[in-house]
């Protein structure tokens, strides 16, 4: 079931499961009707060489101006265009122990650099390279990205600052296994 698969920490009841795949839902259609809004956009702009103005509710808004339209980010897209180059560079599988040992090489730089943004894109971009090798279609990954952030929001999260900096906060606060060990990539300030 998707919810035990995204969900290790019991909801509170079903209803809450039923209601975050309902803001799922919801998500997906309002994603649709922007990508419609988007295409009418590009479309007014081709007519229009390339330039539309964009309205703001105030007239004093000094942030009225025309600007070059640019398509929205598709991420479905993106993982469908990413699996065929990963697929066709890296080779067919799961590749699950390789994909690991490439985390781990990229947590290891990013305890060096924390601060380096491309290190942290690689853990990104192999994770989701691992969600498609193990049989996860594009619109299925995203709905577990949105998913999974409806279900972190949806539990009761200990006072951070009840934690050390290098403590990772668990939603029950009790998980003495989610603290970093000492000297590991958890001990980056």
């Amino acid at each position: 079931m998707l919810h035990e698969t995204f969900c290790p920490a019991p909801l509170a009841s079903q209803n809450e499961v039923a209601g975050l795949y309902r803001r799922v839902a919801d998500l997906e259609r309002q994603n649709l009707e922007l990508q419609a809004a988007n295409i009418r956009l590009e479309r007014r702009a081709r007519n229009d060489g390339q330039r539309i103005s964009i309205a703001f509710d105030s007239a004093r808004d000094p942030m009225r101006r025309s600007m070059t339209v640019r398509s929205a980010f598709d991420l479905r897209a993106h993982l469908a265009h990413v699996r065929q180059w990963s697929e066709k560079t890296f080779g067919p599988g799961q590749r699950t122990k390789t994909l690991i040992n490439d985390i781990i090489k990229e947590l290891l730089e990013i305890e060096q650099r924390p601060g380096d943004l491309m290190e942290w894109v690689d853990v990104v971009m192999l994770g989701l390279d691992g969600a498609w090798r193990c049989g996860r279609t594009p619109t299925e990954i995203v709905n577990a990205l949105v998913l999974k952030q409806l279900i972190n929001e949806s539990r009761v999260w200990p006072d951070w600052r009840s934690f050390t900096r290098v403590q990772a906060i668990d939603p029950s606060g009790k998980d003495p296994d989610h603290q970093a060990p000492a000297g590991s990539a958890g001990t980056v300030n």
